[in-house]
């Protein structure tokens, strides 16, 4: 089995695993919002060839319609000593609970109680974004993780500020995060 392949079952498990567990939110209470949140990430990484410390800001604008149809769109900017150096945009259609091809890697969007979680794979290793939601629906927050790939090494996706390089995140910590609902 190739990694990609694996990657693609360990979303699917996760999918039988989240989407079993009770909680507040449902798709019937999610319909019309509209979520964006925003994770900063302090970075050790390796580009072409040279390895030196920058920030990340990950954001994600997820509109959410009935029966759990959505519409995402992501950004990933490079941050330099200050300065954004680039970034990369992406859209995502589908319905929350069925993975997906997304790049060169897989996402699936699941819903686990009081969590709106997205797992996401890249070149290698992954990324799990998790949104808690309030009990009423109105307010969240974020935490966004970055996964290394057992067998792969460091997680390696395409670099946001220097378009057909790929990065090499060596380390990553989120530093902040903002989340928003409206409707």
């Amino acid at each position: 089995m190739t990694v990609r392949a694996a990657a693609g079952v360990v979303i699917a498990a996760g999918v039988a695993v989240l989407s079993g567990a009770a909680g507040a939110a449902t798709l019937e209470s999610l319909q019309g919002a509209v979520i964006e949140a925003t994770s900063l990430y302090n970075t050790h990484i390796r580009l072409d060839g040279r390895e030196f410390d920058a920030q990340t800001r990950w954001s994600v604008r997820l509109s959410v319609a009935a029966a759990g149809a959505f519409n995402a769109s992501f950004v990933r900017t490079g941050i330099y000593q200050g300065r954004e150096m680039g970034s990369l945009n992406r859209s995502l259609t589908g319905t929350i609970g069925t993975p997906q091809q997304a790049g060169k890697g897989h996402a699936v969007w699941v819903l686990a109680g009081d969590k709106l979680i997205l797992l996401r794979t890249f070149e290698a290793g992954g990324f799990k974004a998790e949104i808690t939601l309030s009990p009423d629906g109105k307010s969240c927050s974020m935490r966004a993780p970055l996964a290394r790939e057992v067998g792969a090494g460091n997680t390696r996706m395409q670099s946001a500020s220097r378009p057909g390089s790929q990065v090499e995140v060596l380390s990553a910590t989120q530093a902040s995060s903002t989340c928003k609902v409206s409707r």
